[in-house]
Order: C-alpha cells, then structure tokens, then sequence
C-alpha cells in the first residue's frame, strides 16, 4: 500500500421515480464490490446524491471509493475506476434504475 492512496469518483444518475429502496440495493451492491477487490479499494467513502433535476427527471449520485494505490501510479487506479463504472451501469440496468434522457425534439 502507498502512502496517499487516492479517492476515485463515479457520477451515475437515476430516473426521478427510483424507489430509495431500489438506490439502498444498488449501494450494498457496489460496497460489496469494493469490499471484494481488497488489493484495489480501501473502501466505499462516499455515495450521496448531489444534483436533482427534476424538470428533467433525475438524481445524480456521486459514488465515491478510496483506491489503494497513490495517484501517481495512475493506470491500475484508471482501470479500476472503469470497472467500477461498467459495474454500476450493469447493476443499475439490472435494478431498472437507468436513467433515460427523453427523446430531443426535432
């Protein structure tokens, strides 16, 4: 483990009517996830919503995880914030929580 290991930040958002139990599934979801790749991740620091728009129907959640590694070493710490995100977008279409722009006009 390196000396200043490194927060990584993905933002995903969910349609306005996701029931908070459904987002709470989605959190333990992802807090396993971390707490699975233990050489990857510290820990799941932060997940909390921090825009609503609801004049276009959606929650913005900021997910926050603390990675082993310092930032320096930047590429396995890139790959793992990847993977992260491809997890949360497979678990929230599972979950049918993914937002869906609505269509622009033409």
């Amino acid at each position: 483990p390196s000396c200043c290991p490194m927060s990584v930040s993905v933002v995903i958002k969910f349609g306005l009517e996701t029931p908070f139990q459904r987002i709470k599934v989605f959190r333990t979801a992802v807090e396993n996830f971390v707490n699975a790749r233990p050489r990857e991740w510290v820990a799941l620091v932060g997940f909390r919503a921090t825009r609503v728009e609801a004049d276009f129907g959606y929650v913005e959640y900021k997910i926050v995880c603390q990675h082993r590694e310092a930032w320096q070493n930047i590429g396995p710490i890139l790959q793992s914030k990847a993977d992260l995100s491809s997890f949360c977008l497979e678990v929230s279409k599972k979950l049918e929580m993914r937002y869906e722009s609505p269509p622009m006009p033409v």
